[in-house]
């Protein structure tokens, strides 16, 4: 199945999906990819919030400055962040007993992010149309939280494959 379908299909059927992208993911490059589109995406999201911070003029920055320090963040230093992360819980793992490969914990890492990615699109556009705190911060936990749900699950998944 593609991507697209597949991450409708996890938010109703999570460890099938995962399941099967442990099973289908054949090598680094598109572990690599799902961590691409994913920081894409998630820099997509900040782009409302920046055109109003800009409109607004309560950024300092110019806007172009901006734009391109998120985009180093989001398209350099995030992949390089999620790959030391995806690390420390394979160490972390192996630590209590269990024996995930480092690739089995990549993906399940890059795959929870890209599932995460349309929550992200809609926290970023909610972001661009209002600054309250009020409302971002229950939003922002919630996107949170969907994402950690969705890497327990994904690590849970590779945990009973391995065993």
């Amino acid at each position: 199945m593609s991507a697209a379908s597949d991450i409708i299909t996890f938010h109703f059927q999570p460890r099938r999906v995962v399941r099967r992208r442990l099973a289908e993911t054949k090598g680094e490059g598109e572990a690599l990819m799902y961590l691409l589109v994913a920081c894409l995406l998630f820099y997509v999201a900040q782009i409302p919030e920046m055109v109003r911070a800009d409109l607004l003029l309560t950024s300092t920055a110019p806007f172009t400055g901006v734009v391109a320090g998120r985009f180093m963040g989001g398209a350099i230093l995030a992949p390089l962040f999620f790959y030391g992360l995806s690390a420390l819980m394979c160490l972390a793992c192996r630590l209590a007993g269990f024996k995930i490969p480092w690739f089995q914990m990549r993906v399940t890492l890059f795959w929870s992010l890209l599932a995460s990615a349309p929550a992200m699109l809609s926290l970023g556009m909610i972001r661009g149309l209002t600054p309250a705190a009020t409302v971002l911060w229950p939003i922002s936990a919630l996107v949170a939280i969907a994402f950690l749900v969705f890497w327990a699950i994904g690590i849970f998944e590779a945990i009973s494959k391995w065993r």
